[in-house]
């Protein structure tokens, strides 16, 4: 695994981890990480009625347009971005 890959798995742990603890629910890193059919970093660890996706990035730079595109593009019909 590249330093880049583990940088962004951390990242994507530490989002997963902050944002269970609020919302309370049990959230998973997608191990494909956006790959996969759901496409998104962390997602909801069972099926639910919650339509969350949460894509994380972790740049030196900031490029929310960009992010924001990759983001929109990757979601599904109704889930929350």
């Amino acid at each position: 695994m590249s330093v880049s890959s583990e940088r962004g798995r951390d990242f994507e742990l530490k989002v997963r981890n902050i944002t269970k603890r609020i919302l309370k629910i049990e959230l998973g890193r997608d191990p494909q990480s956006g790959s996969g059919i759901r496409k998104a970093d962390i997602r909801p660890r069972f099926l639910t009625e919650l339509p969350l996706f949460i894509e994380c990035k972790d740049h030196e730079t900031i490029k929310p347009k960009e992010w924001w595109r990759d983001a929109d593009g990757k979601s599904s019909f109704g889930q929350a971005r």
